[in-house]
């Protein structure tokens, strides 16, 4: 009787040799999602920083003068009668002036202080946009178009923040209505309230958002 047979004979199972080749690819395999995390954090809190060295102090140009001294306005009311009686072009940019306005009376109305709201909108758009790609939030934090607009107390933060965040979800929204075998709606809840707000932010900043708005809806229909 074989050793093969013997083992049989006792009921014995025969296991093949362990494979630590495979041990360690699972183990490689477990690492790789928490190292993506890692970097794109890690990409994130860089280009925060970077992007915070962009905000300077110095002295409102004619514009941004003007947005200080509606922010600084003290009554609410106030704000919003000044926007209805006049018809220039802050009046086309609503959410932002009533946006920095309540910025205001927290942040204050100085140089620094005002052109920091621009963070508020450009991380969370960043994020959104990056979709756990840190080269994407690479390419994105580091465009000299960013880095210009980030120093002024005007719309143009919120307006790529917003577009950022538009762009990212709109194009979640669209892999996952093409793809037949995901059951759900293509965004979930909360997803579809940033996409709403983003619209929002961008249609409410100024008169070409709003056009900006429109096509990117338009175009992921």
């Amino acid at each position: 009787m074989g050793i093969s047979d013997l083992n049989l004979a006792l009921g014995a199972e025969i296991t093949g040799p362990s494979n630590p080749v495979n041990k360690t690819g699972s183990f490689l395999r477990k690492l790789l999602p928490l190292s993506r995390h890692f970097t794109l954090w890690f990409a994130m809190v860089a280009t925060l920083v970077a992007l915070c060295t962009a905000i300077s102090g110095q002295s409102y140009w004619i514009d941004e003068a003007n947005t200080a001294w509606r922010a600084a306005e003290p009554q609410f009311g106030a704000l919003l009668a000044r926007m209805v009686a006049e018809t220039g072009s802050d009046a086309q940019m609503p959410f932002f002036l009533v946006a920095i306005w309540a910025w205001e009376k927290v942040a204050g109305d100085g140089e620094i202080a005002l052109r920091v709201m621009n963070l508020l909108w450009l991380v969370p758009g960043l994020y959104i946009f990056a979709n756990g790609r840190a080269d994407r939030l690479l390419v994105a934090g580091t465009s000299a178009f960013l880095w210009y607009y980030i120093d002024e107390a005007r719309p143009y933060g919120m307006q790529i923040g917003a577009s950022l965040m538009v762009f990212g979800l709109l194009e979640r929204a669209v892999v996952a209505a093409s793809d037949r075998g995901a059951d759900g709606p293509p965004l979930r809840p909360y997803q579809a309230w940033l996409l709403a707000f983003g619209l929002i932010a961008l249609a409410g900043s100024s008169l070409l958002g709003a056009i900006w708005a429109a096509a990117a809806v338009a175009a992921a229909a």
